[in-house]
């Protein structure tokens, strides 16, 4: 599984992976961190690539947020688990204008990240199984299994 931590203080970023490293249930996972530019760049060039996001929201210079990102995420890989990690509590109403698994303050990291974590593991692991992802004119579209009513092949 692929978790990447976005945040544009790199020593919050370290900070944040060195907890969850320590964690059992990401034994086996591939742990990225990114800048917020980076991410940007990869999601808007359908080259991101993640399952879990942990996601700082404010950044320094930058014209967008986190909350902003999210949507982009949320509309390219549905998939994704959305962590969000904060020193800002103001922040917590707007982000459920997206679809996220958790809202963490940094302060409170070292004891709710590992229950977000666990937390955001298992709604990969059950929305995994129902979503679907297949290409349709050379665009990538996702979409539920109880959505689907029929299904035709035409050629390839």
């Amino acid at each position: 599984m692929r978790l990447v931590i976005c945040d544009d203080e790199i020593a919050d970023a370290k900070k944040t992976s060195e907890l969850i490293e320590k964690l059992p249930i990401v034994k086996d996972y591939d742990i990225k961190i990114k800048t917020p530019q980076d991410v940007n760049i990869a999601v808007e060039e359908d080259l991101f690539k993640c399952d879990i996001l942990i996601m700082d929201i404010q950044y320094e210079g930058e014209s967008f947020d986190g909350i902003e990102l999210t949507k982009k995420i949320n509309e390219k890989i549905p998939t994704c688990q959305i962590i969000y990690l904060s020193n800002i509590l103001d922040f917590a109403p707007k982000v459920y204008d997206t679809n996220h698994c958790y809202f963490v303050l940094k302060e409170n990291m070292d004891i709710m990240l590992p229950r977000a974590v666990a937390k955001a593991v298992e709604c990969y692991n059950t929305m995994s199984n129902d979503i679907i992802e297949f290409l349709s004119n050379g665009h990538k579209v996702y979409t539920s299994q109880s959505e689907i009513i029929y299904i035709e092949r035409d050629d390839r």
